[in-house]
């Protein structure tokens, strides 16, 4: 039995993700202090919700992902270590992704609230097909924009290019653009 990575005809997407981000981010405005100043807090904890909308073989998914992440202070910017953990549910096709991820980010010259980033990911990938199971490797780079609307969170877009290892088949690209909402724990000053 082979995984098939494409399936032809149309696809439906229910919303479930964009709705979950613009829910999280309206989140984040409510609890963000007025006062305070946007930017990064080295060793504060943070925790993302959002959602993806990936582009494989010729098909197109939506699926929701959480992000841990731990801010290493490095030079001008950060070094967020990152964790994610996605599942995607498509008819009998389940996934799962485990993600490990480093990225460098620092904040705009004329904008201190708005911080890109460049960094790579990392980590496995088993998919099931009702009994059948095949783990994939995904690895590779990643870019992206994090808008902060205080010190405890903002709003962030990202685009990947992950290659996929170890397919029974053919080793193959995707390409994602995840967004959401980053809530962050600085620590105690």
């Amino acid at each position: 039995m082979t995984l098939h990575r494409a399936r032809p005809g149309p696809r439906r997407s229910d919303g479930v993700p964009a709705a979950l981000s613009i829910a999280f981010s309206l989140l984040a405005l409510a609890i963000a202090p007025a006062h305070a100043t946007p930017g990064y807090v080295a060793r504060s904890w943070g925790l993302a919700l959002g959602g993806a909308i990936e582009r494989s073989g010729g098909s197109t998914r939506t699926d929701v992902r959480t992000q841990f992440s731990w801010l290493a202070p490095r030079g001008d910017g950060v070094l967020p270590l990152r964790v994610e953990v996605g599942w995607t549910h498509e008819r009998m096709h389940d996934t799962l992704d485990l993600l490990i991820g480093a990225q460098w980010s620092a904040p705009l010259a004329t904008n201190e609230s708005v911080w890109p980033y460049a960094g790579v990911w990392g980590g496995l990938r088993p998919e099931w097909v009702g009994s059948f199971r095949v783990t994939r490797v995904p690895v590779g780079p990643a870019a992206g924009l994090r808008v902060l609307v205080s010190d405890r969170g903002g709003l962030f877009v990202e685009g990947r290019a992950l290659r996929l290892l170890r397919d029974p088949v053919e080793n193959y690209w995707e390409y994602g653009l995840h967004f959401g909402v980053e809530l962050l724990f600085p620590p105690d000053r």
